[in-house]
């Protein structure tokens, strides 16, 4: 605990170039990107399917298209705010008579990139140097809260002790403690048959370490949904799914259909 929050004390003692190289600062601009691209991407639809027989509002939507498609690329912050005053729309007009069916879906899709450009405007209004001056200006206060958890930590580890007691995270902490002796990791993963993983997607480093600690690579089953996330606040991981659809060489095997006899909760059942 200590760690992590000395390095997130940290993330408020940084100068202009330390925030833009920052951790932070990429998740920020990822995210945007990703929130950008998808209204793009609606966009482009809808230009696709009044192409052929629009072509002049088609013309004005590649125009457009072009421009904003330069912010998707590689950017730093105030890169990525010199890029975006750059981005103008044009008029987009269509023949007489065109009905409201056709222009309606373009319409919603471009106003929609619009106010997404736009709030993309408001959070890049700031320069970098006023966003130090407010992490500095929080900094003593964070100081503070630091030593505060610190402090608990220690009282509260202390009680444990006087009672004899461990909570959950003291389990967790001491079963990765024992699996990291290579006989008894060996041991366990002697045990069992096959080891399912349900919501994967909310599992957190040292959970990750236990499991692989007791599993022996091809009797892993992970089942997880990167986008149902919601335990980030106790160092859920998500991408850990990711990392190991990369490392792990899944192969199949046609077999005969298998007969379930075993039950959740029996010896070889984890």
């Amino acid at each position: 605990m200590e760690a992590w929050l000395t390095q997130a004390h940290k993330a408020y003692q940084v100068d202009a170039a330390g925030l833009a190289a920052s951790p932070h600062m990429a998740v920020f601009l990822q995210s945007r990107r990703r929130r950008l691209a998808a209204r793009v991407q609606a966009l482009a639809d809808r230009r696709d399917e009044i192409a052929e027989a629009y072509p002049n509002a088609a013309k004005v939507l590649d125009q457009e298209l072009f421009q904003v498609r330069a912010l998707l690329l590689p950017h730093t912050y105030e890169s990525l705010g010199a890029q975006l005053k750059s981005v103008a729309f044009g008029r987009l007009s269509w023949p007489r008579g065109t009905e409201g069916a056709v222009k309606e879906p373009v319409v919603k899709a471009r106003n929609s990139l619009k106010r997404e450009l736009e709030e993309l405007g408001k959070e890049l209004a700031l320069p970098l140097s006023q966003h130090v001056s407010r992490l500095r200006e929080l900094e003593p206060h964070i100081a503070r809260l630091k030593q505060l958890l610190l402090d608990f930590q220690a009282a509260y580890a202390a009680r444990k002790g006087e009672l004899g007691l461990v909570d959950y995270g003291d389990m967790e902490r001491l079963a990765l403690g024992l699996l990291q002796q290579p006989r008894i990791a060996a041991e366990y993963r002697s045990r069992f048959q096959y080891v399912f993983v349900d919501e994967y997607q909310d599992v957190n480093p040292l959970q990750e370490r236990i499991i692989q600690a007791v599993s022996r690579g091809d009797n892993l089953f992970l089942v997880g949904d990167v986008k149902q996330s919601i335990y980030g606040f106790r160092m859920a991981e998500p991408g850990f799914g990711f990392i190991v659809a990369r490392r792990t060489p899944y192969k199949y095997h046609q077999k005969e259909k298998p007969t379930y006899s075993r039950q959740i909760g029996q010896p070889d059942v984890v």
